[in-house]
């Protein structure tokens, strides 16, 4: 959020203790808790949603004496009090008030052009409404007033943009042709034969005793009680 301007501020006196903080909020174009905590930061009395903003004597026998064909925006815009003690006062004593009538398609016309030059409260003042309705009616049709003690923004006439040159015809690149021939792959080295050998037969000799082949001679003389000749 932008910081608070010196015309801000000077907004904020001049109505703080006069009217709630949503009216004053709608009056400089700021949320109602930004608005709020400004207020108590400068030492001003605010009043917060739910709190009633108090009427004078004469305001409240205004109030209950108020003609028919008056609403609760008119009646506050006329003794510049704020609508929510209107309402409040309204349903406490009673009181029955015309309903504020709808926007006309020409107020909503004269809020588009009104609103680049003047306040929410010339606007108000012109057309017969009050500044809030001003400024709700405005963030519904999406316009801005020119906030109190400002200035209206200058409009900067722009260059016009250069004309897009037409757009030629696409080139498309040819597509490769696929290759006939297969791919040759890499035949995987051949690993190198072991020769295997084949275990030698023992060499057999015979018993000179029972004349039977022998390959372990201590085998043989456990088995047979035959001992191998001596040479």
């Amino acid at each position: 959020m932008n910081e608070w301007t010196a015309a801000e501020l000077a907004i904020l006196r001049e109505h703080a203790g006069k009217k709630c903080a949503r009216e004053i909020a709608a009056i400089v174009g700021r949320p109602r808790f930004a608005t709020l905590t400004k207020l108590r930061q400068l030492g001003l009395p605010g009043f917060p949603p739910g709190r009633v903003c108090t009427l004078t004597p004469e305001q409240m026998d205004a109030l209950r004496n108020v003609p028919p064909g008056i609403s609760g925006q008119q009646f506050a815009q006329m003794h510049g009090v704020g609508e929510e003690a209107v309402r409040h006062w309204v349903r406490k004593l009673g009181i029955t008030l015309t309903p504020a009538s709808r926007w006309t398609e020409k107020q909503n016309q004269q809020l588009r052009d009104l609103a680049p030059t003047h306040t929410a409260t010339q606007i108000a003042a012109l057309i017969g409404r009050s500044r809030s309705s001003v400024w709700s009616k405005a963030h519904v049709l999406g316009v801005e007033p020119v906030r109190e003690g400002l200035r209206p923004p200058k409009r900067l006439a722009r260059a016009p943009k250069p004309p897009k040159a037409a757009p030629g015809p696409k080139l498309c690149r040819p597509r490769k042709a696929a290759a006939s021939t297969p791919r040759k792959t890499k035949a995987a080295p051949a690993k190198a034969a072991v020769p295997i050998r084949k275990p030698t037969p023992p060499q057999l000799e015979y018993c000179p005793t029972c004349h039977a082949p022998v390959s372990n001679w201590q085998e043989h003389y456990k088995r047979m009680g035959h001992r191998r000749p001596a040479a």
